[in-house]
């Protein structure tokens, strides 16, 4: 296992510590160096590479006041989920189970190398630039192939360098995880603070998808690895319409519940159970997962795919459109939106045609096909 590199992080934090003391004439100023040093010292907390795999205590009351402090919040979103859900019944989405790959840091660096260096624009530029901290601010470790969460990046604030977290499972999906926290790094490099906008949520999300799925292209063609990336894809495609059918059904047992009822866990089990008929572990997703998990996540992944779609036929235009959702800024969460739209990328409009784009691959029909009714 490689860690962050501790004097690398305490370098920064004597640094900032230092500015602090500094500019204590300029409260603003110095505000904002007390959260740089705060962002640096829960960083520098987690240099174990183990917090991705910690599972936490859940409180169902907290799982709903936070569910229903997302859904006043960004309700103005759900009739996009609305849309995806039916996907969910409608498809038969086998399991891939991918295979082993080796990979080495080394090999996963030189391949996310080639990717970005595949543009020649500022992409490429913004690449180069965080790619100079990466022998000191990327942590790789080695995880089991059921974990989905593979990779995390965190920003430190308002400089604009980021340290990531790597996990290893010796699959496809290592090297995808690469090229998906990279982008984040360019994000955070170009946008410093702008993992920190709650505003931007729903998208934070979106340009690193992307990423990924033209990455994956990229990496099914140079490693001759095309029946292994569109498995992942399918995976990738499982899960989100999963997790929309879980947050689709939380906002149905929501708004079916009294106002007490939804605060008492035997009433909301009783519901899913007698009234949806789910099965013991969907009620375990639906009772335990916090939906603000999952929300950004759905609503960028379709972003994702109106990017990656209009990729196939206009690389220059979904390119700039990548660009335009990435830097955007200081909007309120309605108005990013509006923008996105503004654009003509509208999230989940293209999700049937990415769908059948699959379809079309599975000629045998072993792991995904459309349901008969």
């Amino acid at each position: 296992m490689r860690k962050w590199d501790k004097k690398t992080l305490n370098e920064l934090k004597d640094y900032y510590s230092l500015m602090y003391e500094y500019s204590s004439n300029d409260p603003f100023q110095q505000n904002e160096y007390y959260n740089t040093i705060s962002s640096l010292n829960y960083i520098a907390s987690l240099n174990t590479g183990l917090h991705i795999a910690l599972p936490s205590k859940v409180k169902y009351v907290d799982v709903v006041n936070s569910d229903l402090g997302i859904l006043s919040t960004y309700g103005h979103y759900c009739p996009i989920l609305r849309t995806m859900q039916p996907h969910y019944d409608n498809y038969y989405i086998g399991n891939s189970n991918l295979k082993n790959v080796k990979s080495d840091p080394k090999k996963l660096l030189q391949v996310t190398d080639d990717f970005y260096e595949d543009f020649y624009d500022t992409i490429t530029l913004s690449y180069r630039e965080i790619r100079k901290w990466f022998d000191t601010n990327m942590m790789f470790f080695n995880i089991s192939k059921d974990k989905i969460c593979s990779g995390e990046t965190y920003g430190v604030y308002g400089t604009g360098i980021s340290f990531y977290s790597i996990g290893i499972a010796n699959t496809i999906q290592d090297y995808i995880s690469v090229i998906h926290e990279a982008a984040h790094g360019i994000n955070n490099n170009v946008n410093p603070n702008i993992m920190y906008d709650q505003e931007k949520y729903c998208f934070i999300e979106a340009d690193a998808l992307f990423m990924e799925l033209i990455g994956a292209d990229f990496v099914a063609n140079s490693l001759n690895a095309k029946k292994e990336i569109f498995k992942l894809k399918l995976d990738t495609l499982k899960d989100y319409l999963y997790s929309c059918d879980v947050i689709c059904t939380k906002m149905d047992m929501y708004n079916e519940l009294s106002k007490n009822d939804k605060y008492n866990k035997k009433e909301a089990i009783s519901f899913l159970k007698n009234g949806l008929g789910c099965d013991k572990q969907y009620i375990k997703d639906v009772t335990e997962t916090y939906i603000s998990e999952l929300f950004h996540y759905i609503i960028s992944y379709l972003t994702a795919i109106e990017l990656y779609q209009l990729y196939k036929t206009d690389p220059d235009a979904a390119i700039i459109h990548y660009i335009q959702i990435r830097d955007i800024k200081g909007l309120s969460n309605v108005e990013y939106l509006e923008y996105v739209r503004s654009l003509g990328i509208n999230p989940g409009e293209n999700l049937e045609a990415y769908i059948s784009s699959l379809l079309k691959i599975d000629k045998e029909k072993k792991l995904i096909y459309e349901k008969k009714i």
